[in-house]
């Protein structure tokens, strides 16, 4: 759990590279607090794609299959179930629009134990809530029933890259994770393509207080543009920034930049700012912080 001296300390740093490429300090400050009963174990984050001052968030597993909207400071402004989905363990939630219209994706992909042999991503469209307008209903718009190419595997990252109808999925492990890519929407069970290995250690090892380990990936998000990606371990955020000319593919394959983080009890979620300026990072538990960072203006 954090300290309010800590916050304090954190409130006041300036956005400034480190000599060490791959490593860059960032403006983090306190922007709210998740202190509701019926949203105490937070595991996905996303900003509404059609109102940036809106989040969508989600429990872990052993939770109903709700969605709750929240306002920038963490008040839950509607509870929103969906029909369909058991929630067995979610994980991470996208927000994209696909041919104008706003959606909200849940990975139900957790596996600890690795045993699950066909995992899920749930797609709905985006309500639009007012304040405690509890007991809105969604039924799916469609739902990605997808197998791993290698065996089980714990994954806890997802984004949602519209433009190029593609989901981006990021395994939680010890040391460098094998990225995933799947189509957004499909027929039947499809096999995820492993694309490669994230270099998060050669990131983290290169800042002021070098990691002793990269941290395991437990969130993953594109910002509106699709042009930048940044996943959350308990070490710190890793960011990446796609050329125009690269795919995500080629995005992934470089080193990202390192941005340590003040410690969460349990780091589970983050989501971009609409603008792509910064991100939100919070925890489960109750009473969980909302950070919000400012991301570098320059590396």
């Amino acid at each position: 759990m954090l300290v309010t001296r800590h916050f304090r300390t954190l409130a006041i740093v300036v956005s400034f590279a480190l000599a060490a490429p791959g490593a860059a300090l960032a403006r983090t400050q306190p922007q709210g607090t998740v202190d509701d009963v019926r949203l105490s174990e937070l595991s996905g984050l996303a900003v509404s794609p059609s109102d940036p001052t809106r989040y969508w968030a989600h429990n872990d597993s052993g939770n109903p299959a709700e969605l709750f909207a929240l306002d920038r400071a963490g008040h839950v402004l509607a509870q929103v179930r969906i029909t369909g989905a058991t929630a067995f363990d979610w994980e991470d939630i996208a927000a994209f629009t696909l041919r104008g219209k706003p959606y909200l994706a849940i990975a139900d992909t957790g596996d600890n134990l690795r045993w699950r042999d066909v995992l899920e991503i749930v797609v709905v469209r985006e309500p639009a809530p007012q304040r405690a307008s509890d007991g809105l209903v969604l039924d799916p718009a469609w739902t990605l029933h997808w197998r791993l190419p290698a065996g089980a595997r714990d994954i806890e990252a997802l984004a949602a890259d519209a433009a190029r109808a593609q989901f981006w999925m990021v395994e939680k492990t010890d040391g460098d994770p094998t990225l995933y890519r799947l189509p957004l929407q499909a027929q039947g069970t499809v096999l995820a393509q492993a694309v490669g290995t994230l270099q998060l250690g050669a990131a983290c090892h290169v800042a002021s207080k070098p990691c002793a380990r990269a941290g395991r990936v437990t969130a993953l998000d594109f910002d509106r543009a699709a042009q930048q990606a940044l996943l959350l371990t308990a070490q710190g955020a890793y960011w990446y920034r796609r050329a125009p000319a690269q795919d995500w593919r080629q995005a992934f394959a470089s080193v990202p930049v390192f941005i340590p983080l003040p410690r969460l009890r349990q780091p589970e979620a983050l989501a971009f700012d609409a603008d792509g300026k910064g991100f939100t990072i919070s925890s489960e538990g109750r009473k969980a912080p909302l950070l919000h960072v400012d991301l570098p203006a320059r590396h």
